[in-house]
């Protein structure tokens, strides 16, 4: 699967910069935590987080990040969000998500435009947990020994709406 990752790398020149928060799920640490992601807004509709300097190796572009988007639909409510992981044969295990290596980083998806992140809301904790949840088992197999290729977009369905606290 080909990564839908533009190579865009922060600069001085001209870029506008916004800091937009995500979710980690990071292999070194025992808790998923709140991250702000840099994101390039100056090619507006489009926002594309650059999530490479969230991950423990290096800051700079890595090839061997992938993303995969997830729309779920629960009850009425229609969230779309994008999974940011690794897929390499020398990860650590991550502690979160079982069988699954290497640092995992969720965000949301615009209502308006598929294509740009915002902000995490309130409440979307236990949506990024559960989406995780639900789609270990294709990560899985996609970074496994299998190799098996991922859909562009996948689709999840739950029967009520998650409760926002």
């Amino acid at each position: 699967m080909p990564s839908s990752r533009p190579r865009c790398q922060p600069s001085l020149r001209a870029a506008t910069w916004k800091r937009v928060e995500g979710r980690a799920y990071l292999a070194a640490q025992a808790q998923s935590k709140r991250v702000w992601v840099d994101t390039k807004v100056d090619n507006i509709p489009n926002r594309y987080p650059h999530v490479d300097g969230i991950f423990d190796e290096a800051s700079d572009f890595q090839r061997h990040v992938h993303d995969i988007y997830v729309e779920l639909i629960h009850g009425r409510r229609r969230d779309i969000f994008q999974i940011f992981f690794k897929r390499h044969v020398r990860l650590q295990p991550n502690g979160h998500v079982e069988d699954l290596a290497g640092d995992i980083i969720v965000m949301r998806i615009s209502a308006r435009d598929e294509k740009a992140v915002v902000n995490a809301r309130r409440g979307d904790k236990v949506i990024m947990d559960y989406i995780l949840e639900c789609v270990a088992d294709r990560l899985k197999r996609f970074q496994g020994p299998q190799r098996t290729r991922l859909p562009a977009m996948l689709t999840l369905e739950r029967d009520r709406a998650f409760r926002r606290r």
